[in-house]
């Protein structure tokens, strides 16, 4: 019970309604399409898809994400004004102030 999702799907059955008639309900409402394009199903059908990747198909992964990220930052710099990062590169850090000297204590 913990792992179920509630929906705005539903059907137009009255309670206590046999299996054949959800069925035809469903059939006739269009339930199958209607619950592939809701973002929980979507969901799903993503984590199943990774779970079956092998080795290689998680690298290539990693390696387009890594790749989709830099363009992103790329074109965020470019809109907002700023220079992009150079990869590997920190930015510079800026000066450190000196601290003002310690009072000596009078005995």
């Amino acid at each position: 019970m913990s792992r179920l999702t509630c929906t705005k799907l539903a059907l137009p059955v009255l309670r206590g309604a046999r299996s054949g008639t959800i069925a035809k309900a469903a059939k006739k409402f269009d339930l199958e399409t209607k619950w592939k394009s809701t973002t929980v199903c979507q969901k799903m059908d993503r984590f199943a898809k990774r779970k079956s990747l092998t080795d290689y198909e998680r690298f290539q992964v990693m390696v387009k994400r890594s790749q989709r990220s830099y363009m992103v930052q790329r074109l965020t710099a470019k809109f907002m004004g700023k220079k992009p990062a150079a990869k590997g590169k920190a930015a510079p850090a800026a000066p450190a102030k000196k601290a003002p000297a310690a009072k000596k204590a009078k005995k």
